[in-house]
């Protein structure tokens, strides 16, 4: 073998089984109820195979919808849907208000599902810091 090669492998493999060891240096402070427990086979081998499918569902559902509405109704009609998401999504409130994407999701279609997301997913929604509007704005805007 290459030597430089053999010295590359080295280092391939220092720096895979130093990843933990390095992430745990980086952020000593990582919370297991968060990460949930460390597991060499997971970083190994990864989740299961259901997890990732699961995680892209809805853009497959998207894709798939939106294929379906270009082969019924033509280019226009997905071309549209998208311009009305992207303005939707663009549609906000004052940066010191919470935005519920309302309309985003009524577009989607997600206002008609319950989801695992809807339930566990929220984080900031009893959260009581707020800080007062005038020094938000003026973090939006660069002037603090």
């Amino acid at each position: 073998m290459d030597r430089n090669n053999l010295h590359e492998q080295m280092i391939q493999y220092g720096h895979h089984a130093n990843k933990h060891e390095f992430d745990r240096l980086k952020n000593p402070l990582k919370s297991t109820f968060i990460h949930g427990p460390s597991s060499i086979r997971q970083s190994n081998y990864g989740g299961h195979p259901l997890e990732q499918m699961e995680k892209t569902r809805l853009a497959r559902e998207e894709y798939r919808d939106l294929q379906i509405l270009r082969s019924v109704q033509g280019i226009q009609a997905p071309l549209r849907q998208l311009s009305e998401r992207k303005a939707a999504s663009n549609v906000g409130r004052l940066p010191f208000l919470r935005s519920s994407n309302l309309m985003s999701d009524v577009l989607m279609g997600h206002d008609e599902l319950i989801m695992p997301e809807n339930i566990f997913d929220q984080p900031n929604e009893y959260c009581e810091v707020n800080l007062p509007p005038h020094m938000v704005m003026e973090r939006k805007l660069n002037i603090l």
